[in-house]
């Protein structure tokens, strides 16, 4: 071939007993063997090839790293099999002719042939050379399956070609191939399993780097934090791996916001680079192949952002502060005044972990709304004759914009729930005792217009595991604001028959009604609440930033603060006389003591809030360490329950 393409013709499975075994034919059996899930992009390209289908050309098109390339070599793998010819093409190594185009497409001449293009996005300037030559080179019986990042050009779509041309999306694995991809590369454990599929979101590549940071014991803890990231070794081999070289030369700055912010614009490069000219970094940062547009904005790969962010702010961390909290300042007031939405990118920026998780998307469901087959279901899983399912029903028959449906990839429903702003309640919801209760409070308490009723996290699957749990949650409580079903209410209430871990309202304070308990035939129902304050969650939100960044001292100033003073130093006489709540220790005590048992209530909640205070700074025989496995807590709900208690004090004595 004189046309600088690299041609691989394979035909029928090959027999000879003395072909040699090569080092590339050692390599695809082991890819087979780590090859998990896409049955329906490949079983759309068998019904194409076998003549069950009317489709031709294929475009499978998705990010870096979700693994387009391992289909299509598993499509030419199937195809083989099936004694089809199959030209396997790399859009790099083409000529970048017309002639190079013509003289590739023509080596898959042959009936019923797959010519398979990965890097398509190399040829795009070359796009119509490359649609004639396919329409006019292949033969009518054969299959062309184009691979690349970006999405077809609607060229692909002219002159009735939209009858023989099929979209094909790859996303990323859901969290069940995702676990059997890791045991495929020998990764056993069950928690770094969790763990790892957790961190990577999916994306094959990632797990694959992960597992390839073997051994992975159990118990070391080190090594599973190095595959987990978190020092830096996992994101860092996916940069190499991703990335390359191609990063080299982007104006750093402006790559230093791309790796903070989860997307960029002009509009927040001027606010997170003040006096900085930035459109040429910006123009830098979408050329990458690395990058995606978002809308009329671009980001950096999802699985990028983590090794530039960490370096970032292990190597600088008075710089990242910096820029944390100017993006998060310009995402806040965004939010506040254009689209509430944008509290998902603010989410994203917060450090803890438990409220990322319990905000952001998913690979492995899909938020959807209320469809005939899902009230059908829930007759067919539950007792029809139990009222409160009458009710659930009768939402999502005369109410179905409040009811957000989760289902898995697959289209299966796994949860539903429903979330109703006041101005959108229907007259019949104060009849109901899972919502008019709390109706009934709100309006008692002046801010009915303000609020916000959330009930029935209802799972189809009652042995639902815990991360799955985790994974539906979050995906119901991103819809709650992509559908604008919340945007700027103070007020948040939640009934539901028990409180769960996992779900976001333990990390953003809700606190139960004690006095809205209540008893529904065999069900207990137990409603929590929250005030937001006056920006709703979306300025408690950029205050969780603010704090994690230290830039943001609760209660500055006030009685409040001057109490959380005493409460650290409350066994140092000296410290505590430097306070403004008076010259003795002892008449200082005696006021912390007294403000601690004011703030809570008699609620298990409640008194677990007093319990962490009390055993961490009041008792001469307390501590962090003692209080925390007291309390059987790990670290990070010990000092998100500490946090709590602290706002909570400083609450009470405003």
């Amino acid at each position: 071939m004189t046309g600088g393409a690299v041609r691989c013709d394979y035909r029928a499975p090959v027999t000879d007993a003395a072909r040699l075994d090569a080092v590339g034919d050692k390599a695809d059996r082991i890819d087979a063997q780590r090859f998990v899930g896409r049955d329906d992009a490949l079983g759309e390209i068998a019904l194409a090839l076998e003549g069950r289908s009317d489709l031709r050309v294929f475009h499978l098109h998705g990010p870096g790293g979700v693994g387009k390339s391992a289909i299509a070599r598993a499509a030419a793998r199937a195809a083989r099999a099936n004694g089809h010819m199959t030209v396997a093409l790399d859009g790099r190594t083409i000529a970048p002719d017309p002639d190079g185009v013509a003289e590739a497409v023509a080596a898959a001449a042959a009936p019923r042939a797959l010519l398979v293009i990965d890097e398509i996005d190399e040829l795009r300037p070359l796009r119509f050379a490359l649609r004639s030559a396919i329409t006019e080179g292949m033969h009518h019986s054969s299959v062309a399956l184009l691979v690349g990042r970006g999405r077809p050009d609607r060229e692909w779509f002219d002159g009735g070609l939209e009858h023989v041309t099929k979209v094909l999306t790859v996303r990323p694995l859901d969290s069940d191939d995702a676990a059997r991809l890791l045991a495929c590369h020998g990764v056993r454990d069950p928690a770094v399993i969790d763990r790892v599929v957790r961190w990577c979101g999916g994306f094959p590549l990632a797990l694959t780097v992960a597992a390839s940071l073997q051994p992975i014991p159990g118990e070391d803890a080190a090594t599973e934090s190095a595959v987990l990231g978190e020092d830096g070794d996992l994101g860092e081999a996916i940069l190499a791996r991703l990335g390359g070289n191609e990063l080299v030369g982007v104006d750093l700055d402006v790559l230093d916001v791309a790796a903070v912010a989860p997307a960029v614009d002009d509009r927040l490069l001027d606010a997170a680079l003040p006096g900085r000219s930035t459109r040429s970094g910006l123009r830098q940062l979408r050329d990458l192949s690395t990058s995606e547009k978002v809308g009329s904005r671009v980001a950096l790969h999802r699985l990028l952002r983590g090794a530039p962010r960490a370096r970032l702010r292990d190597t600088d961390p008075d710089r990242y502060r910096t820029l944390v909290l100017r993006v998060a300042e310009h995402l806040r007031v965004r939010a506040l005044t254009e689209d509430p939405r944008v509290l998902l990118e603010l989410a994203d920026m917060v450090e803890d972990p438990a409220l990322r998780l319990a905000m952001e998307g998913s690979s492995s469901y899909y938020a959807d709304r209320v469809r005939a087959p899902d009230i059908e279901l829930l007759s067919a899983t539950f007792d029809p004759e139990q009222p409160w399912l009458r009710r659930l029903i009768r939402w999502c028959e005369d109410a179905p914009d409040v009811v957000i449906v989760v289902r898995r990839a697959t289209g299966e429903a796994m949860g539903l729930m429903v979330a109703c702003p006041s101005e959108r309640l229907p007259r019949w919801a104060h009849d109901c005792i899972e919502i008019g209760p709390m109706i009934e409070w709100a309006t008692a308490a002046g801010h009915l217009a303000d609020s916000i009723f959330g009930h029935s996290i209802l799972f189809f699957d009652p042995l639902i595991g815990r991360s799955e749990f985790a994974e539906v949650v979050k995906v119901g409580n991103s819809a709650a604001f992509t559908r604008g079903l919340i945007r700027y209410h103070r007020i948040g209430y939640l009934t539901d028959v028990e409180r769960r871990d996992d779900d976001g309202t333990d990390f953003l304070g809700y606190v139960e009604v004690p006095e809205l308990r209540r008893v529904d035939g065999d069900r207990e129902l137990l409603t929590w609440t929250r005030d937001f304050g006056s920006e709703g969650v979306i300025g408690t939100i950029a205050d969780i930033i603010r704090m994690e960044q230290g830039a943001l001292d609760p209660g500055a100033g006030s009685v409040g603060a001057d109490l959380v003073a005493a409460l650290r130093s409350f066994h140092d006489d000296d410290a505590l006389r430097r306070t403004q709540l008076g010259s003795d220790p002892e008449a200082v005590r005696r006021v912390v003591r007294s403000a601690v048992e004011r703030a809570f209530g008699d609620s298990p909640s409640e008194r677990l809030l007093r319990d962490a205070l009390v055993r961490t700074y009041l008792d001469a025989d307390g501590g962090h360490a003692c209080a925390r496995q007291e309390l059987h807590m790990s670290r990070s709900s010990f000092y998100r329950h500490l946090q709590r208690a602290r706002q909570r004090l400083i609450d009470a004595s405003a």
